[in-house]
């Protein structure tokens, strides 16, 4: 998309004319109140760091107990 493709006209500013509309209604005195919270999301939550920890262990091949007791030699 160039620059000359863009036609402003064509877009609409929600959060602009929602905050005029406040500005408005506080200059005329009336009271402003907060939109109440959103409701909490329900759902499976999954913890994506346990569930890759989990993966990589799986994909490990066994180590075995020598290999882990040997030294080397300087």
């Amino acid at each position: 998309m160039s620059s000359a493709d863009f036609e402003p006209e064509h877009y609409k500013d929600d959060y602009r004319e929602r905050a005029e509309k406040l500005i408005e209604q506080k200059s005329q005195g009336q009271e402003i109140k907060a939109a109440p919270p959103a409701p909490a999301r329900r759902g499976n939550v999954v913890d994506i760091f346990a569930a890759l920890k989990k993966s990589l262990e799986e994909a490990k091949p066994p180590r075995q107990a020598t290999a882990a007791k040997k030294k080397r030699k300087a």
